[in-house]
């Protein structure tokens, strides 16, 4: 290819192939994101020395017109199909990656490396000028509480969770005047990934390094939104990804625990693997509750931590609390027998209101894998199917529960890799998983 294509959305978002091996995104300044490409593991080397074929193509959608153009590189050994869409009526580009045969042995040995990336991208090679100065970076990484990171327009300096992936979702750059580009997934949340390199030197967006196989068409699309600052396009996102979902988002105030006042026992609390002294926990509830009420505070349910059932490693419940509990598996979703022995659906009949309840991740260990099936991985295990998550919300029914508060969930994805190694396994996981009732 030798002469100079460009691919245009809405306000001026344009995409330019300049007659190299790599694209350029422009937004009034030349170079937002530096040289854009495909990038495969295996042969990282190939699609960066070769021009893409171009083949244009135009459509509609629930977004409205795009016209777009399929990017293949020739001497390309694995069957994939990339393409580009740009909107004319909203200043978005899709990026979609696109498997035309099965393709197996992808894993990479990191899930914070993709096998396959469309886009990849290198800030710091961006031309001189390419975007705002003083433009910044943001993202959530991929971790428990999703934590916030920020960092320069090269995505260096983000201060990562060093024991999670090097993993954010989504990304944003944001320039002083308040122009955004946010990078996030439309579909396949839990096989593709934004990886970030530790070191800043560039990211990619694609299939996550855990990912064994796909089947023929398996497909992921990337979208790359332009807007007035990051509330506007995280809101547009959300609107987008609610309305293909067919996801109806109810009143807060529709939900017994949301929309009135609880009393939870959770880390950082009082009873937090602690009672009253010389109480045993039903006694010190029972007389946190009767305080409350009798102070007129309208408590109206009763959260249950994770120290009402056994772990792996059992903490135990003392006068000092517990600053630190271990992050091991559940054993049985059952009352501990010396904090309940005459069980927990007791707790519910002496405070009267009803319970949320606290479950983590599984312990490989647990006896549960001896009646149902379920993907192990060193200390964690996952149930391959929804009949244990039925029995569980049944018990959790009888006792009283309004809630089933499924936390710990990154140990689960992450420390099971069975849940990662094929498409959709995670999704169905979490369709089976109990719902707030």
């Amino acid at each position: 290819m030798t002469t100079e294509v460009s691919l245009s959305a809405a306000r001026r978002l344009t995409l330019h192939f300049d007659g190299t091996s790599h694209l350029r995104l422009a937004w009034d300044e030349p170079d937002w994101l530096g040289p854009i490409g495909f990038m495969l593991a295996a042969t990282p080397a190939l699609a960066a020395t070769l021009p893409p074929r171009l083949e244009p193509f135009g459509g509609s959608d629930d977004l409205g017109a795009y016209h777009g153009l399929g990017v293949a590189w020739d001497g390309l050994a694995v069957p994939l199909r990339m393409e580009v869409r740009a909107y004319a009526d909203v200043p978005l580009l899709v990026f979609r990656l696109e498997a035309l045969d099965r393709l197996g042995q992808l894993t990479t040995g990191s899930f914070e490396q993709p096998s396959v990336s469309w886009p990849a991208f290198q800030p710091r090679e961006r031309m001189t000028g390419g975007v705002p100065a003083g433009t910044r970076s943001y993202g959530h990484q991929y971790c428990e509480f999703a934590l916030p990171v920020s960092g320069d327009a090269n995505c260096g300096g983000f201060f990562l969770t060093p024991h999670r992936p090097a993993v954010v979702a989504p990304l944003l750059f944001i320039a002083p005047d308040g122009r955004t580009l946010l990078l996030a997934p439309l579909d396949q949340f839990h096989e593709q990934v934004i990886a970030v390199p530790r070191d800043g030197t560039g990211v990619r967006c694609g299939w996550h390094g855990d990912l064994r196989e796909v089947p023929a068409g398996f497909a992921t699309e990337v979208a790359i939104w332009a807007g007035d600052g990051p509330r506007a396009l995280l809101d547009a996102w959300a609107q987008l990804l609610c309305r293909r979902h067919g996801t109806q988002r109810p009143s807060r105030y529709a939900d017994d625990l949301l929309g009135k006042l609880s009393y939870w026992t959770d880390n950082g609390s009082v009873y937090y693997y602690r009672t009253e002294a010389g109480c045993d926990y039903t006694t010190t509830l029972e007389r946190v509750v009767g305080d409350l009420h009798a102070r007129d505070i309208p408590v109206r349910s009763v959260q249950i931590d994770s120290w009402f059932y056994p772990h792996r490693h059992l903490r135990p419940v003392s006068a000092e609390g517990a600053t630190l509990v271990p992050p091991t598996g559940m054993m049985t979703w059952e009352p501990r027998g010396d904090l309940f022995p005459d069980g927990i659906s007791g707790l519910r009949q002496v405070h009267g209101l009803p319970l949320t309840l606290h479950s983590r991740h599984f312990s490989n260990r647990s006896a549960y894998f001896e009646r149902h099936p379920a993907w192990r991985d060193d200390e964690f295990a996952h149930p391959q199917d929804g009949e244990l998550y039925d029995l569980l919300m049944a018990q959790a029914a009888s006792w009283g529960a309004i809630t089933y508060e499924q936390d710990w969930m990154v140990e689960s994805f992450l420390g099971v890799s069975g849940l990662r190694e094929q498409p959709g396994r995670a999704r169905l996981a979490a369709a089976t998983r109990p719902r707030r009732r």
